[in-house]
């Protein structure tokens, strides 16, 4: 191993991907042809989201060394990434075929090397984002068999116990991938994604800030913690509603007390004068108690419903205008 490679692997791993790039560039200057060097190039320009870069050098790395199946590994993870994004935008059919060229290329990549974790581990996320759960399932776990600490197989695993309705176990997974691998930004997006499953949001928008820490330029991350936080302030627009309403209601209170204060007489007085002696002392007394009540509600009902308010605005509006801050971040950062 060259120094080159020796320096490109650890940019890689601290996620200094343009240091990583740089340095197998440099190595490659004076070896072309080295197989490590162009597939440590081609994996750093993919994690700076250059796909069709990042393709064209996976592509030279198969037609170098089409027995080595990392190149196949790395056009299958660019693939599924763009089937991904095009599935985001609404675009099936362009989906599909992506799909269908991640899946040719999973497939070449484990017929070179049936064992390869990470090969197993991308084979078996893109039979889950195919539907085929079990057989995802079986990838990840043949890949955990192999290497119990691989954050890729764990990943993997627990995305398909996830979609297996398996969610205790989908969690465990994942803790136990940030247990071995604490920084890595899918196990985190992983976790946040099962305990938004749960109902756990608020952990859930913990797992999602780390994975952003992680990797900032990944819109899937961008789009689930978003979602997070309109499933987190669904509440905000009818609580923001009703502070308003009543912090600008005091004329329909002060108005509302006048016609308390005149329909009580009035209503009296149409008991006394049009009603016979016998039903006008019958109804007498409850007419004046309801007008009692309607006067006591006018002046009540402002207050009390007011201090109602307030009260769970002081609670959670802090809160509420963060997330609400935060969202208009993330919403900008997504369509920007």
């Amino acid at each position: 191993m060259n120094l080159h490679q020796q320096r490109a692997e650890a940019a890689l791993q601290l996620r200094r991907f343009e240091l990583a790039e740089r340095e197998a560039a440099s190595g490659l200057q004076d070896n072309p042809q080295d197989a490590e060097l162009l597939a440590l190039q081609a994996r750093a320009v993919f994690d700076q989201d250059r796909f069709s870069e990042a393709l064209s050098l996976a592509k030279t790395l198969v037609s170098l060394f089409p027995e080595w199946g990392y190149g196949h590994h790395l056009i299958a993870l660019n693939y599924h990434h763009q089937a991904w994004l095009a599935n985001l935008q609404g675009e099936s059919d362009e989906s599909e075929e992506y799909l269908e060229r991640a899946q040719q290329a999973a497939d070449t990549a484990l017929n070179c090397d049936p064992n390869e974790p990470f090969y197993l581990a991308s084979a078996s996320l893109i039979e889950l984002f195919q539907g085929r759960v079990s057989v995802a399932i079986e990838l990840a776990l043949a890949g955990l068999e192999i290497a119990p600490e691989n954050a890729d197989c764990l990943e993997a695993a627990a995305q398909a116990w996830l979609a297996d309705g398996s969610h205790m176990r989908a969690l465990e997974i994942a803790k136990q991938g940030l247990s071995i691998d604490p920084e890595n930004a899918r196990l985190h997006l992983a976790a946040a994604e099962i305990l938004a499953d749960l109902g756990q949001v608020e952990q859930a928008l913990v797992h999602s800030r780390s994975a952003l820490q992680q990797d900032p330029n990944d819109v899937r991350i961008w789009n689930i913690h978003r979602d997070l936080l309109k499933s987190t302030i669904w509440f905000v627009r009818p609580l923001r509603t009703l502070k308003s309403y009543f912090d600008r209601s005091r004329a329909f209170c002060l108005l509302y007390l006048f016609a308390s204060l005149i329909a009580g007489p009035l209503m009296v007085m149409a008991i006394s004068v049009f009603l016979p002696t016998s039903l006008a002392h019958r109804w007498l007394e409850p007419a004046i108690g309801c007008g009692m009540l309607f006067l006591l509600a006018g002046v009540c009902y402002r207050q009390i419903f007011a201090i109602a308010t307030r009260f769970a605005w002081a609670i959670v509006g802090s809160r509420i205008e963060r997330y609400e801050r935060e969202l208009l971040r993330t919403s900008s950062r997504i369509h920007g």
